[in-house]
């Protein structure tokens, strides 16, 4: 079989679904907790890095994933202007903002970028899936963007020393903004027509709703857990699925050069992202700090441009979408 004549790896929708199982089974020991009386709040540590196999599995790993993806001479030429022009920018403002405001500033901006990008993936998955996506999906987005900053702040995300409102205050702003984005995201889903779009739009206020209902239980570390788990594993969904097509039959990027016979696409992909995420997390080098940052935000910044509509990346990312039009 030729390159011309090869056929396509597509990604069936209901694996989209698959990492949304994570938020039924979260409920389950939410209300677990509440009704058995279990005390997990003291039990549980405040953060997935505090866990060591959820610090090598969640967040860097796929970081990595990402970076490493661009690591092609083709994909480094194509994008070479964008490359240039905003990640410089995203360094020199960075660099900025330390010199003027100061390493906490920074830091907000960081880890409100986070959210920001874990929440705009799955959003994104969901316009996608809906090709017919309306203004007021656009504008329920933001709602939702805006719900998942709330509930970040609320579990201490931004490791915020100080609020300008009590805690109780807060929570309810937390529940009034989540019970907005749960209704306008149902009645939403009157005006979508197609199946997989209205059920991706469900899971996701789900998602929002559970967050939400972990924060108010006092166990942020599920509240956080929540949407890395489905951001992460979603991304490796995609991720699997361009390389086998960028690389089959023909290994075009290094790593799978390295590799070919010895290891199937997809596991030469994870297994070298966990290994390097874990090395990353866990170095006990201070300087690794700075390394991660930068991987992060060169993440961040290309994963708005790579992904879009005619980029050499959608090129090999297929889904099989036909059945469902």
């Amino acid at each position: 079989m030729t390159a011309s004549t090869k056929a396509v790896a597509r990604i069936p929708i209901w694996l989209l679904f698959v990492p949304y199982i994570i938020v039924p089974s979260m409920l389950i020991i939410i209300l677990g907790n509440y009704f058995g009386n279990f005390g997990l709040q003291a039990r549980l540590p405040q953060s997935p890095e505090q866990i060591f196999v959820l610090g090598i599995i969640f967040e860097n790993p796929h970081i990595i994933a990402s970076n490493v993806m661009l690591l092609d001479r083709e994909y480094l030429t194509y994008y070479r202007r964008d490359l240039i022009i905003r990640l410089g920018l995203v360094a020199a403002i960075s660099i900025l903002v330390i010199a003027v405001l100061g390493e906490r500033a920074f830091y907000t901006l960081f880890y409100g970028w986070t959210i920001y990008h874990v929440a705009r993936q799955q959003l994104g998955i969901g316009k996608m899936l809906n090709r017919a996506s309306s203004r007021l999906y656009a504008v329920w987005s933001w709602l939702f963007i805006a719900g998942a900053l709330m509930v970040a702040v609320g579990v201490g995300f931004f490791k915020t020393t100080s609020l300008p409102l009590s805690s109780d205050l807060l929570s309810a702003i937390i529940i009034a903004w989540t019970a907005l984005v749960v209704i306008a995201g149902l009645l939403l889903c009157f005006q979508i027509d197609n199946t997989p779009a209205r059920l991706f739009l469900i899971a996701n206020v789900s998602l929002l709703a559970a967050s939400t209902l972990a924060f108010l239980a006092g166990l942020p570390l599920l509240a956080i857990l929540l949407p890395r788990i489905v951001h992460d594993t979603t991304a490796f969904i995609i991720y699997i699925n361009h390389d086998t097509n960028r690389n089959t039959p023909v290994a075009k990027h290094f790593l799978y050069k390295t590799f070919h016979g010895v290891l199937p696409i997809w596991l030469t992909l994870i297994l070298l992202a966990l290994i390097w995420g874990g090395l990353v997390t866990y170095s006990g080098f201070n300087w690794m700090i700075l390394i991660i940052i930068a991987l992060t935000l060169a993440h961040y910044t290309t994963e708005g441009f790579t992904w879009k509509f005619g980029s050499l990346h959608r090129k090999y990312l297929h889904f099989q979408l036909s059945k469902y039009s």
